[in-house]
């Protein structure tokens, strides 16, 4: 069986439609990551992940959602980026008008991502 590893993590999306009691339709983004270690394939540990959204949290300014003294969430505005169950990362974006503004939201998201390994 083959398969197509991303670098560092395994994206998942999807677009979920909110609306306000405007009526103003918003659009929601989730996307999800199964990190995974490059060589191995093996999933991530927790001391990778808490590492990772530390250094996120520092180098870009997001507040931690803490669990007594487990890092295990992030957030910004009205997005926040949170450890789920089987050990993915997952972005909740906050609700956007527009296609274009959950691309940059999401694009900016995967670089910060990024930027923690450079």
């Amino acid at each position: 069986m083959e398969f197509e590893v991303l670098p560092r993590l395994l994206p998942c999306q999807h677009a979920v439609s909110c609306s306000t009691s405007h009526r103003i339709n918003l659009i929601g983004t989730e996307h999800e990551k199964f990190g995974s270690e490059l060589g191995t394939l093996r999933p991530i540990s927790y001391g990778q992940i808490a590492e990772l959204l530390n250094g996120i949290a520092e180098r870009f300014y997001w507040d931690k959602i803490m669990e007594g003294d487990n890092v295990v969430g992030l957030r910004q505005g009205k997005q926040s980026v949170t450890l789920e169950p089987g050990g993915q990362l997952e972005l909740s974006g906050a609700p956007l008008e527009t296609l274009h503004q959950t691309y940059f939201e999401i694009y900016s998201h995967l670089c910060q991502l990024d930027a923690h390994h450079t």
